[in-house]
């Protein structure tokens, strides 16, 4: 090869270096700025969580220990209670002959 397609090629490499390294530049200072604002509001609202706020009261207990946690008419259903009614349903259900899928029936059924 002639020397000036040397020549050429050393230029264009070269021109192509300075290049890559203004784009890398130019965007990793773009980026910079964009992380300094996310960082300024980042700590402004960090700041903002740390003041203390006089309006506010300390907390309380939302219920003296004195107290039934349950009100008396609002007790839940004993645990016997709700099961009965289930099965009551269950057998109702039975006579009347709408077994269903979910039925419970004697072992020897399924062989």
């Amino acid at each position: 090869m002639p020397w000036w397609v040397w020549l050429i090629l050393a230029l264009f490499m070269l021109g192509m270096l300075i290049a890559g390294c203004v784009y890398a530049a130019v965007h990793g200072m773009r980026a910079l700025h964009d992380v300094s604002k996310t960082g300024a509001q980042i700590s402004e609202r960090l700041g903002r969580m740390g003041e203390h706020d006089s309006s506010v009261q300390a907390p309380q207990r939302p219920i003296s220990p004195n107290h039934c946690a349950w009100p008396r008419n609002a007790t839940p259903t004993p645990m016997w209670r709700s099961s009965n009614a289930v099965n009551g349903a269950r057998n109702a259900m039975r006579a009347r002959g709408a077994a269903g899928p979910h039925s419970m029936t004697d072992s020897t059924d399924c062989l």
